[in-house]
């Protein structure tokens, strides 16, 4: 989904047009081409690299658990310039927050569809509601939200506040007969939450992978995308300076996230979604 088509070419950032780029070469299906090389090759090369493009099923993470969680990221960093460049041709805030949810709203309806293989009517128990276009939506529109009427500091406070909320959310609750923190399939409050909360089914019986909760992660990648841009957008430099201070940041957070992940293991399951 591009958010950015009211910018002229002057104004676009080749970066990003060029990791979007990358990001589409996988959606697109690349990673099944490299499966299938894999089994007709079947070198140890091919094949550890083919198992990258397959989600664990819990714990852990692989290549192709980054590439929707990417897309977001990028959606986010592209909503500055648009945003901006749409209040400086007069459009106002309630304009462009009406275009956003509507944009949101058809992506979650996509998503539905999808999921049900068509758009005949069904038994409402038969729909799957939760998706992956649904949580791009939803992600986009609250990020943006935050965007419209947030000042920059504000903007990075919901971040942390989203994550740390979220974290400790999981570390202190469960389901019914779990012990708090449980983070298992079964125990943890996410799931529960899902098979509590949305009709219709889930993806599995106990556990759906793109479950409402993992929302509030969505929102956060999709504002990081946004502080990013934004950052982008105001402190021109120049691009030795934004490979070196990028370069920190990412590898701050990287390190971060592996601490982090000493109580709070990396699961794409519950910190983000899959596809």
């Amino acid at each position: 989904m591009s958010i950015d088509n009211s910018r002229s070419d002057k104004t676009r950032v080749r970066s990003i047009d060029a990791l979007r780029g990358f990001d589409m070469f996988w959606i697109m299906g690349i990673g099944s081409v490299v499966v299938q090389v894999a089994a007709i090759e079947g070198t140890p090369f091919w094949t550890g690299l083919a198992a990258q493009f397959e989600h664990p099923y819990w714990n852990g993470f692989t290549l192709w658990d980054m590439i929707f969680p990417l897309f977001m990221f990028l959606s986010g960093i592209s909503s500055p310039f648009s945003i901006d460049n749409q209040l400086k041709n007069g459009r106002s805030r309630k304009q462009i927050l009406w275009k956003v949810i509507r944009r949101g709203l058809i992506l979650i309806l996509l998503g539905i569809i999808y999921n049900t293989k068509g758009i005949e009517l069904r038994p409402l128990s038969d729909y799957r509601y939760a998706s992956v276009l649904g949580k791009i939506g939803a992600s986009y529109i609250f990020a943006n939200i935050i965007y419209l009427y947030a000042r920059p500091k504000a903007q990075a406070m919901w971040y942390w506040v989203l994550l740390i909320g979220y974290w400790l959310l999981l570390k202190f609750t469960s389901a019914p007969g779990y012990p708090p923190g449980n983070l298992t399939e079964a125990g943890n409050f996410a799931s529960y939450f899902d098979r509590i909360i949305l009709p219709g089914r889930l993806s599995r019986d106990i556990h759906d992978t793109v479950g409402l909760l993992c929302t509030i992660t969505g929102v956060s990648t999709t504002l990081l995308g946004v502080i990013t841009g934004n950052f982008l957008k105001k402190y021109p430099m120049s691009p030795i300076k934004k490979v070196f201070w990028f370069s920190i940041g990412g590898l701050g957070l990287i390190l971060l996230g592996l601490l982090w992940g000493l109580d709070f293991p990396i699961n794409k399951n519950l910190l983000m979604f899959r596809s």
